[in-house]
């Protein structure tokens, strides 16, 4: 019996588990280390990235998933009869999205939908877990879409990070910046917005404070926030204070039926460094 296979690339940063109980097949993206080109999450980790910057005082590069990597994941599925929904990394911060509808025109365009997940991490994977709930319940891959491209703005989307050294070697922030912030000891916050990373609050301090007033910040709108799940989403390495601050206060609102840990993986990582939280969920 033909079905609807939900498709997502590793940067939606969900654990194994719920990758395997929720059928989600990834995509991995890239990671190269001195010519290497490295899978996010199949041959390399953050604590791996985190060697080679300490041993080489470089910032690894990333890339897309390719056209071939795509084809490879969709033809066994169109073979078999299925149809495909896959929900990628905003198109404005990375061409995979573009890779996966190229490989999709070159197979079935009409079995295959590719999807602009407009955000990144675990606001990426509340799509791709709405998608795959839908799936469950029978619906063709064109109502997905449709589905969707409702749901997808209504996806919030933000972190706090200790440092933007990370983001600046990666070209998304000016030396200018990364310079006043480290002076000054701010931490900024970046939100996702209309699918690009946008600085958009300040925070002085410690990186603990700021991620509490952080959380302060989207909790003091609660009643805005859909209740069904919330991410609280970190880089490896980030200190178990910084992470209680925000779950404690998470918690205290006694809001969400689902408060969801997950650990960033290599891609995310490396764009943002260590004693990076964010808080993700959905807008009602």
């Amino acid at each position: 019996m033909a079905r609807t296979i939900i498709m997502a690339d590793s940067t939606v940063d969900l654990p194994r588990s719920m990758l395997d109980d929720y059928g989600i097949i990834i995509i991995p993206l890239y990671v190269t280390l001195d010519g290497a080109s490295l899978q996010d999450g199949v041959n390399i980790t953050p604590e791996d990235m985190y060697a080679y910057i300490a041993k080489t005082n470089k910032i690894p590069k990333t890339s897309a998933a390719t056209i071939v990597d795509f084809t490879t994941a969709f033809e066994p599925h169109i073979a078999a009869g299925n149809e495909i929904v896959y929900i990628g990394i905003s198109e404005k911060i990375s061409a995979t999205v573009t890779q996966a509808q190229i490989a999709a025109k070159e197979l079935s365009a009409q079995r295959i939908h590719v999807v602009d997940g407009r955000s990144l991490s675990t606001g990426t994977a509340l799509s791709v877990l709405k998608a795959s709930e839908l799936a469950r319940e029978g619906k063709s891959a064109a109502e997905i879409e449709s589905r969707l491209m409702e749901f997808i703005p209504r996806v919030r989307t933000s972190f706090v990070l200790d440092t933007l050294t990370y983001l600046y070697y990666g070209g998304r922030c000016s030396a200018i910046q990364t310079v006043g912030a480290k002076l000054l000891k701010i931490k900024p916050r970046i939100d996702m917005i209309d699918g690009e990373m946008s600085p958009t609050e300040k925070y002085r301090g410690s990186i603990s404070h700021a991620a509490r007033q952080y959380t302060l910040s989207i909790l003091k709108n609660v009643d805005r926030i859909d209740p069904e799940r919330a991410f609280i989403t970190y880089t490896q390495g980030t200190d178990a204070s910084i992470i209680a601050a925000v779950r404690e206060e998470v918690e205290r609102v006694n809001h969400f039926k689902e408060i969801i840990e997950t650990v960033a993986g290599c891609v995310i990582t490396n764009h943002c460094g260590r004693d990076t939280i964010g808080l993700l969920y959905l807008e009602r």
